[in-house]
């Protein structure tokens, strides 16, 4: 699980899941009886959860190491990009397909799905075509396994985890007050790194924040919902698939229609999640930990780390 254990110190409980999350990536490239587009998702997700847990120890990394590590799995994501985004709209437009009752959507998703469907051939790829991925989590395991990070306090990450918070609520303002695209996904991306936080710090206080991190989740794909329709919409829009007024018009019809009721549910659930200033949000996560910590290791934290 993404979550840290009571028998280790801190800073060990975090390069221990920031090295499980690589090799999970590994695994993923290695892996030949999964489908591609199950293997890039993972892969992606692990890549996700490893920006998060980098972002935890920011300051204590330093600038430099930081930059470095964050880069490496930034640029390995975003190789992955296009084909999760081609998969994601693809099954995108066969949903809408299946749900469309009027003659003219039907033709349209129709339409909008076989020009995506054009030219893939998933068995013939591979995750690593170069070798370039497997090179980089080599080298990045290499460095994480020799991580200069060796502390038990809660300030090794109150800082990261302030950030985070910090950001998101900014970016949801942002958002509030202009509601882009642009905007909207910006703000998902910190929205993403605060769940996978949270996961981490989950059995500090399992009561609280277990239902907490799956609220954050639930923003986070609410924001990765709408990402993806605008994604579709901008395809019908642009890739000549449909050379039907009509056709163009029912397929924006119906995909701005579902826009509009995800980003009347993101409202809601992300004033839950931001309701607190960040310098409260923070102390309430180190309380836990602190009280958590006492439990964990009655006798003095001393010895119990690995």
């Amino acid at each position: 699980m993404f979550q840290l254990e009571a028998r280790e110190t801190l800073s060990a409980g975090l390069r221990r899941l920031l090295l499980q999350q690589i090799d999970l990536t590994r695994d993923q490239a290695n892996e030949s009886r999964e489908p591609l587009n199950v293997r890039v998702h993972e892969a992606r997700k692990a890549f996700k959860r490893s920006r998060a847990l980098l972002r935890f120890v920011r300051e204590e990394l330093g600038t430099e190491a930081y930059t470095g590590f964050n880069r490496t799995f930034r640029d390995a994501g975003r190789r992955l990009a296009t084909r999760r985004t081609n998969w994601v709209l693809r099954k995108l437009a066969s949903r809408f397909l299946s749900e469309a009752e009027d003659s003219v959507a039907i033709k349209g998703f129709a339409k909008l799905g076989a020009a995506l469907e054009d030219g893939v051939d998933e068995d013939t790829r591979e995750l690593d075509d170069d070798g370039q991925l497997a090179a980089d989590l080599n080298a990045s395991r290499e460095r994480v396994a020799a991580w200069p990070v060796e502390r038990d306090d809660f300030d090794l990450v109150r800082p990261g985890l302030f950030r985070v918070y910090r950001t998101g609520r900014r970016r949801m303002r942002a958002a509030q007050l202009d509601p882009s695209s642009e905007r909207l996904h910006e703000w998902r991306k910190v929205v993403k790194y605060l769940w996978h936080q949270v996961e981490v710090l989950v059995p500090t206080n399992p009561v609280i924040l277990g239902p907490f991190a799956e609220t954050v989740h639930s923003l986070a794909d609410l924001l990765g919902d709408e990402h993806d329709l605008c994604d579709l919409l901008q395809t019908a829009r642009s890739g000549g698939a449909l050379a039907s007024d009509d056709e163009l018009r029912a397929v924006e019809r119906r995909l701005e229609q579902e826009r509009s009721r995800i980003r009347r549910a993101i409202w809601p659930i992300a004033e839950d999640v931001y309701r607190e200033k960040p310098g409260e949000f923070s102390r309430r996560l180190a309380e836990y930990w602190g009280e958590w910590r006492v439990e964990a290791t009655p006798q003095g934290v001393a010895g119990y780390g690995v």
